[in-house]
């Protein structure tokens, strides 16, 4: 959830503190001409590195209504009506469309839709002049004046993309997918007037958030494990160097985890280390779990002994044998339809999951990676008493 908010709450509290806190505009008044640029270029090498093309387009569609803004004069102030309804409407095509890196045929449908867009735009201009100076006119609040807030045409125009792309990103929680939610957001605030700050600023801001999430992506992908969502190895190594002279190091083993793959496919091997996973999240004792390779998980208890973790490890042993993971039936079907099917059962089939543990604590003059080593033995010397226990 922090990795999910974060690039959208530092965005969020920038733009706040820069509207609310006038001694901090002060403070960064000569640096936000320079926001925007700045947050394009780093941007734009991210997305290159990591052939990100939603964030590439989704700033380079930014700087666009920049520069636009900045050139239009009051008195292209219908101009303006007629085509800023677009950006929210392209910001919307750049999340719902998936990613598909810059140069593939279909990386390229993101670009051409954006392009059918405005040519759609500049057709119904022409067609349809009247009719849309009459719509760019039009006010949500009569009474208010015009140049407070936006058409008519921009606000269904946000309305309807905000919309959507929240139910969007709640079906799909990603950093990305929320910072480009928190795009638009901040792309709105640009369009009313007066405004504490400049388009360009609030333009800046808004390239920042999905900025931050490829960032918050690239340490995720790094530091947790894909399958499971605990921290990987890399993770423990690291938080291995940090700790000080007291700490356990427990390795945890999926009992016979080859014959689920053998019997029952990769799905099903996957779904139990997911379940698996989700017990150790729940390890009690200051425990922190990693996913160590494989069907091996390590769990961590910084500034604890032995006599404090063996009941914790002992809890979460019998908890993962008492648990039955069932067999869902899509992992049973084969891939090609019998001759002569059998009917199906009225429950699906449960297996028993049961884990060996061993735990060691560390000793003077030992390094973590000989608490490691200690903790692999204990590990052997329970599957070699029977598996299905806890040894030290």
């Amino acid at each position: 959830m922090i990795s999910l908010l974060l690039p959208t709450l530092l965005s969020f509290g920038s733009g706040l503190l820069l509207v609310f806190s006038s001694p901090a505009r002060r403070l960064c008044d000569p640096f936000l001409p320079f926001l925007p640029w700045l947050v394009l270029v780093c941007g734009l090498f991210l997305a290159w590195r990591f052939n990100r093309s939603r964030l590439a387009w989704t700033l380079l569609l930014l700087t666009a209504a920049t520069i636009f803004l900045q050139f239009s004069g009051v008195g292209q102030q219908m101009a303006l009506n007629l085509w800023l309804p677009l950006l929210p409407l392209s910001l919307l095509i750049i999340l719902l469309l998936p990613e598909k890196g810059f140069f593939t045929m279909a990386g390229m449908a993101r670009p051409l839709s954006l392009m059918l867009l405005g040519g759609a735009a500049a057709l119904f201009q022409q067609l349809f002049p009247d009719f849309a100076r009459q719509l760019a006119g039009m006010h949500p609040v009569a009474w208010l004046h015009p140049g407070f807030i936006p058409s008519l045409p921009i606000v269904l125009a946000f309305g309807g993309s905000l919309l959507i792309s929240a139910i969007w990103c709640w079906r799909h929680p990603e950093p990305l997918e929320t910072g480009l939610l928190t795009t638009q957001l901040l792309s709105l605030p640009a369009l009313f007037h007066p405004s504490p700050l400049t388009a360009a600023t609030w333009f800046g801001l808004a390239g920042l958030a999905p900025t931050l999430a490829i960032v918050e992506m690239s340490l995720q992908m790094a530091f947790r494990d894909e399958l499971t969502g605990l921290r990987g190895r890399r993770a423990l190594n690291e938080s291995l160097q940090r700790l000080g002279a007291r700490y356990c190091v427990a390795m945890l083993d999926i009992d016979h985890f080859k014959k689920f793959n053998d019997r029952h496919g990769h799905d099903v091997g996957d779904q139990v280390l997911r379940m698996v996973a989700a017990r150790l999240a729940g390890v009690g004792g200051g425990g922190r779990p990693f996913r160590y390779g494989g069907e091996e998980f390590a769990i961590l208890f910084p500034g604890r002994g032995l006599d404090e973790c063996l009941p914790r490890l002992e809890e979460l042993r019998r908890e993962i044998e008492a648990a039955r993971f069932t067999v869902r039936r899509r992992y049973l079907r084969p891939k090609k339809r019998p001759q002569h099917p059998k009917p199906a059962g009225n429950r699906n089939p449960q297996l028993k999951v049961t884990v060996s543990i061993g735990v060691a604590q560390r000793q003077r003059s030992m390094d973590p990676g000989m608490v490691i080593k200690e903790a692999d033995k204990a590990l052997y010397r329970a599957k070699k008493a029977g598996r299905n226990r806890v040894c030290r």
